[in-house]
C-alpha cells in the first residue's frame, strides 16, 4: 500500500490495452502551455513536457491504458492489493526456512567448522570457515 492509497495495476484489469499509450504533449500555440491529454482534467497547464507528464504518470495512471476512467470497485482493488500481498508470503516463508535451519552450536555445524579449517578440508581461516558455516546452516 502506498501513501496515496491502494495501488491499482491498470495494465491487468480486462479490457486494457496491452501495451501502455506513448503521450505525444504538444505546445499549445494560444498560451505556451502544455496541456494535460486526458478529458476533465482540471490542471492549468504546464511550461514544461516534463511536468505534463509526471501529473499523467501520478494522477491519471489509467490513461496509459484506458480512453476512458473504467469503474473499479473498491474490492477489486483490495483483491489486486492481496494478489501482490502473495509475494510477502514468500519473504515469510522464507523467514520460516531460516527458523528451521541448524544452530551454529550444533554437532553438525561444529564438524563442518572443523572439517573447513582442516588443511584437507579448504584450509579456510577462522573467520572464512564461521562465514561458509552461517550461510549453509
Amino acid at each position: 500500500m502506498s501513501k496515496r492509497g491502494v495501488e491499482i495495476d491498470w495494465s491487468k484489469l480486462p479490457n486494457a490495452s496491452p501495451k501502455p499509450k506513448r503521450l505525444h504533449l504538444e505546445e499549445d500555440d494560444s498560451d505556451g502551455l502544455f496541456h494535460c491529454p486526458v478529458q476533465g482534467c482540471k490542471h492549468d497547464g504546464f511550461t514544461t513536457q516534463r511536468g505534463c507528464r509526471k501529473l499523467a504518470k501520478n494522477k491519471h495512471r489509467w490513461y496509459f491504458y484506458f480512453d476512458e476512467k473504467p469503474n473499479i470497485t473498491q474490492t477489486e482493488a483490495c483483491q489486486q492489493q492481496s494478489n501482490k500481498n502473495d509475494a510477502n508470503d514468500d519473504k515469510t516463508l522464507l523467514k520460516i526456512r531460516r527458523a528451521l535451519s541448524f544452530d551454529m552450536s550444533s554437532k553438525i555445524a561444529q564438524d563442518f567448522l572443523s572439517w573447513l579449517t582442516r588443511s584437507g578440508g579448504g584450509c579456510k581461516s577462522n573467520r572464512q570457515a564461521h562465514q561458509i558455516v552461517s550461510r549453509c546452516l
